[in-house]
């Protein structure tokens, strides 16, 4: 509000030719000066009214008494009157600040911000509903996920993320918000041999803290379906990375050392993978190799369990006495994982296998009875060191394989470079 400056204007004699004004209680003519004006005043209890803006008030005489003006917006101001000397007075009024106005506009922003929540709000929960009937589009064209959009347990699953023969993996999202992996065990879950695999594999898994190994996060059974929660590996898997002419060596090596460092910490806790191939292994935007999938891992402390008449594993990758042997106790060990991770390598390297057949059959086979396929042949640029290092761990007997995946890491690195 404007502050305005005191003006006392005299329109009869001058106070040195009059005098004061008696006591006596006499009408004064007073003017204010005020922005916003002044439209009451109250004095002694009574209120006054103005003509033509001019207040008739009888203030004449005495000292330090009370004024109470008001303006037409509700704000009043009390005035404290001196001797007053003059019929005809100009007071001044500086209103004080009205704070009505701030308030509104402070109440206004919050009902905006209450209201742009609202519209927030509503806005996720319509995209919540766009999302559900999308997993809804999805279920309905694709049978294979028949629990998108469900809930197991405390996880919402969202999005597929692909099968194997023994379970499908989802994108799932427990309470806290985190994305997770959920791998629930397929639906044959009256098939006892299943079921049992993919509780050793959560039995073992759990046991495993590396920084190169796949972490679970949980693991539950909800309506008669088990499942695994882990966590979900932002990234894409070495067959998914890997060229048809194979990795430069320097990546190569760097991603063969991670997947090493994983199985000898494995192997140190006891565990074989038995199903080392570049499909599980993951790669991290970060760069980070992640070893994952031990649905075919064992302990000493498991039972071993296998198909009825079949060798579980991956053909193109799976060691001879895992075949010959049906992957028994007493002959599976880390020399069988060492055999699958030299198979990956010679991979990483050249883009092909060591051993190829036209069909699953001819490829165990070859894998029984034939030596790989030269690998300097397919990339002549390498030492000749290297490829003495992987057929030596690609032996068909284990024993004339390396000792342990560190003494293969080690003699992998000194051919490299």
């Amino acid at each position: 509000m404007t502050s305005l400056l005191l003006a006392l204007t005299l329109s009869g004699p001058s106070s040195a030719q009059s005098g004061a004004i008696d006591g006596s209680g006499s009408p004064v003519n007073v003017t204010f000066v005020a922005d916003p004006p002044v439209s009451e005043v109250r004095f002694q209890d009574e209120d006054f009214l103005p003509t033509d803006k001019v207040f008739s008030l009888p203030i004449g005489g005495g000292t330090g008494r009370i004024l109470i003006v008001k303006n037409d917006r509700g704000v009043s101001q009390e005035l404290k009157l001196p001797t007053v000397t003059e019929q005809n007075l100009k007071i001044p009024v500086t209103w004080p600040f009205d704070t009505r106005p701030v308030l509104g506009l402070l109440l206004l922003g919050a009902l905006a911000t209450a209201w742009g929540l609202r519209r927030r709000s509503r806005l996720v929960r319509l995209q919540a509903g766009e999302l559900h009937e999308q997993q809804s589009a999805v279920l309905e064209a694709d049978p294979n996920y028949p629990l998108l959009g469900q809930t197991l347990g405390q996880y919402r699953l969202e999005a597929p993320l692909g099968q194997g023969g023994m379970a499908t993996v989802y994108r799932g999202r427990g309470p806290d918000g985190v994305a997770v992996a959920v791998k629930v065990i397929s639906t044959e879950t009256e098939n006892l041999e299943f079921r049992t695999r993919f509780e050793r594999e959560i039995k073992v898994s759990h046991t495993l803290k590396h920084p190169h190994v796949v972490q679970v996060v949980n693991w539950g059974q909800d309506d008669q379906r088990v499942y695994l929660v882990l966590e979900l590996v932002d990234g894409q898997s070495l067959r998914d990375l890997l060229p048809a002419d194979g990795l430069p060596v320097a990546r190569a090596l760097e991603w063969s050392e991670a997947i090493c460092s994983a199985l000898e910490y494995a192997h140190e806790k006891g565990v074989v993978h038995r199903d080392l191939k570049p499909d599980n292994v993951m790669v991290t935007r970060a760069g980070v190799v992640k070893l994952m999938d031990f649905g075919l891992a064992r302990d000493h402390e498991v039972q071993t369990v296998t198909m009825t008449g079949q060798a579980l594993g991956t053909p193109n990758y799976m060691p001879p006495e895992q075949v010959l042997e049906k992957s028994t106790k007493a002959t599976l060990n880390p020399r069988s994982d060492q055999y699958s991770l030299a198979v990956t390598v010679y991979e990483l390297l050249s883009g092909a296998l060591p051993f190829q057949g036209d069909n699953p059959v001819a490829v165990i086979g070859k894998h029984l009875y034939d030596q790989p396929e030269s690998l300097l042949q397919r990339k002549p640029e390498l030492p000749p060191q290297v490829e003495a290092v992987l057929f030596r761990a690609l032996a068909k007997d284990p024993q004339e394989r390396f000792e342990s995946v560190a003494a293969f890491r080690q003699a992998l690195r000194s051919a490299l470079s």
